[in-house]
């Protein structure tokens, strides 16, 4: 049974499809483990994290030193390739709740707004220039705070 480096060398060098398929089938369950702990039990994600590493592996197999332990390797793939995944998921949360608020605010009903509005209007002309201008910039016209600064 060939060792991990001959299996590496096999697939940088010929691009052995068998080598790598034999690479993944030794160290899945040590890769899906790992993802699954660190995404929390969710096993969708952990699958997604498997094929991130097995991808990285393919892509990064050239650069891997000669005297790579690959257990190793591909451990700390995962924890990268996981925080990374849940980084991301946190930020498409965190977008799809900012989504159904506006969509909360979009379908108030005319009435609430036409209540609202002498209120703001009010509230805006008893500011001083200076602040009134920082949240017209900000909230009528979308700019950042560095453009508003």
């Amino acid at each position: 049974m060939p060792d991990d480096q001959q299996l590496l060398r096999r697939y940088v060098a010929d691009g052995s499809e068998a080598a790598f398929g034999e690479l993944v089938a030794r160290y899945v369950n040590l890769v899906y483990s790992a993802a699954f702990r660190r995404t929390g039990g969710d096993a969708h994600l952990a699958q997604d994290v498997a094929q991130l590493v097995f991808t990285d592996l393919a892509r990064k197999a050239r650069s891997l030193p000669e005297n790579v332990v690959l257990a190793g390797w591909l451990h700390r793939a995962t924890r990268y390739a996981a925080a990374q995944l849940l980084r991301t998921e946190r930020r498409r949360a965190a977008r799809e709740q900012e989504a159904v608020a506006m969509n909360t605010l979009e379908s108030e009903t005319p009435l609430d707004w036409e209540q609202i509005r002498p209120l703001l209007d009010q509230a805006l002309d008893e500011l001083g220039d200076d602040d009134r201008d920082a949240l017209i910039l900000r909230f009528f016209e979308q700019r950042s705070l560095a453009e508003v600064g």
